[in-house]
Order: C-alpha cells, then sequence, then structure tokens
C-alpha cells in the first residue's frame, strides 16, 4: 500500500491485484479494506479491475489479468494531479477465496428496477458466520453497507436509490474459520 505518507494515499498495482484475485494475506487483506472504506478513488479501481475480471473470468486466469488491471487503473488515478485524498480507516479482513462466494439471486446482474427501494438476496455458504453487504453508485462511492447472518437485506427507508442511476451490489461471507470470499460487483439500474 502506498497510502502511508501524505503524497502517496493510493493502494498499489500489485496490492490492488492480489486482493481482487484472492491472493492477499490477511494483514495485506485489511489494509486494503481499511484503505478502501475511506478512499472513493481505490473504490472505483477495486470495482473496475472486479469488473474487467469478470467479463474474462472464463477465459483468463486471475493472476495476470489483475495485475494489467489493476496496473492501468492505478496509472488513470494516481497518475492525475491534484485529486483529494482521504485518509485510510480500518477495517479486518481475511483473505478470501472465490469458490466459497454466495452465488447472488436478487437483483441479477444488469437487472431493471422500478422500485426506488431494493431488496438483495444470495444463496448461503456453509460455514458462514456472516454476510457483508456493500451497495455503491456508479462513481463507486458507498451508498449502504450492512453485516448480517440472514441471506437477504434490503436498505432502511432513509436510502433511497435514484431513478435512471446504477447501482453496484457485492456480499462477502465472513467464514467461522477467518477466511472470506467475495461475489464481486453485479450492477442494476433504476428506472421510473
Amino acid at each position: 500500500m502506498t497510502g502511508q505518507g501524505p503524497m502517496e494515499p493510493h493502494l498499489d498495482a500489485a496490492l490492488v491485484s492480489a486482493y481482487v484475485d484472492g491472493r492477499a494475506g490477511s494483514a495485506d487483506a485489511a489494509k486494503v479494506e481499511a484503505h478502501l472504506v475511506e478512499c472513493a478513488d481505490c473504490r472505483r479501481e477495486v470495482i473496475e479491475v472486479r469488473r474487467l475480471l469478470s467479463a474474462d473470468t472464463r477465459r483468463w486466469r486471475w493472476s495476470a489479468a489483475a495485475a494489467l488491471a489493476a496496473a492501468a487503473v492505478l496509472l488513470l488515478v494516481v497518475g492525475l494531479p491534484g485529486r483529494p485524498h482521504a485518509p485510510a480507516g480500518s477495517s479486518i479482513r481475511s483473505g478470501h477465496t472465490e469458490s466459497l462466494a454466495p452465488a447472488m439471486l436478487a437483483p441479477v446482474d444488469g437487472a431493471t428496477l422500478r422500485a426506488r427501494v431494493a431488496r438483495f438476496e444470495w444463496h448461503s455458504v456453509s460455514g458462514a458466520a456472516a454476510y457483508r453487504l456493500t451497495l455503491t453508485d456508479e462513481r463507486g462511492d458507498l451508498v449502504w453497507t450492512t453485516e448480517s447472518t440472514d441471506t437477504s437485506a434490503a436498505p432502511p427507508p432513509t436510502i433511497r436509490l435514484s431513478n435512471g442511476r446504477t447501482y453496484y451490489w457485492s456480499v462477502d461471507v465472513l467464514l467461522r474459520d477467518g477466511r472470506s470470499a467475495t461475489t464481486g460487483f453485479h450492477g442494476f439500474q433504476v428506472v421510473p
């Protein structure tokens, strides 16, 4: 992570790559999660890398594609001068494994919702201690997050989704043995 000093606040490409494809150790994954809580630029980067990987997952192995995508996105983000940077927050996460990720049920990737309130559902995972749902807007800004032992969740009434906007959601399963897995982000649009 380069976010240790005031002049270098972003995650480096190798760490983003390791985090996205599940190779990051628990300490590095925790650093990434802590940074993502506070840094919208890096959240957008991770979302873009995951999007790029999800399109080619069936044809390419994660390591090479993640490293190249993370490096390209990082050059765009870090290479732009004058962008505001937020300090790192705190969050804990162990390494994740894609094969343990829950299957997302609703809304499906690419869905169009006619309601400004969404309900999210996913399959349970054996050995799960809890699930963490994250909802972001198309810029990668955090809209809402919650942790639950249930396999469905709905934002509180104070969270209203805007018509004409695209949102992305993901579910992380937190396993009893300390590991975690993520679904990656899936998008949906809200229409009037």
